[in-house]
């Protein structure tokens, strides 16, 4: 487990956000709607960088060793929802550590392109997260 935030700044980060998404990422944030939620645990859009560290799910891929700062966009007891520099694949396993150091896996369920350094993530976590306190994320 890595002890303090300071890690990630000295972690890659190749995300090249497109300007209409960089509008949105700067835009306040705010709770999802539970009412427009069809998920077990709802969501609460939030913004800060966290750690990612691949697993080799798929050999094929030959990812680099190492960690990369990606973008929490999302957050949920459930999963999370991330912007992250590189394409990932449905199925494709990896470890996240929050800034303070929590770690939590991962499996990918969907990935989408929305510019050529950008790709929005959505995994679930292999076990439900007490609460969106338990690790204090910042």
């Amino acid at each position: 487990m890595i002890a303090t935030c300071s890690f990630l700044s000295k972690l890659p980060c190749e995300i090249v956000l497109p300007d209409d998404l960089r509008a949105q990422t700067n835009a306040a944030q705010h709770v999802f709607d539970p009412a427009d939620e069809r998920r077990r645990f709802p969501r609460q859009r939030t913004r800060f960088d966290a750690a990612l560290r691949y697993y080799d799910t798929f050999p094929a891929l030959n990812r680099k060793e190492g960690m990369y700062r990606v973008m929490i966009r999302d957050l949920s007891r459930g999963g999370v929802g991330f912007l992250h520099g590189e394409e990932m694949f449905p199925g494709e396993n990896a470890r996240l550590v929050f800034p303070n150091g929590t770690e939590r896996y991962l499996q990918v369920k969907r990935c989408r392109r929305v510019g050529p350094k950008c790709y929005v993530v959505g995994a679930e976590f292999d076990e439900p997260l007490h609460d969106l306190t338990e690790g204090r994320w910042r």
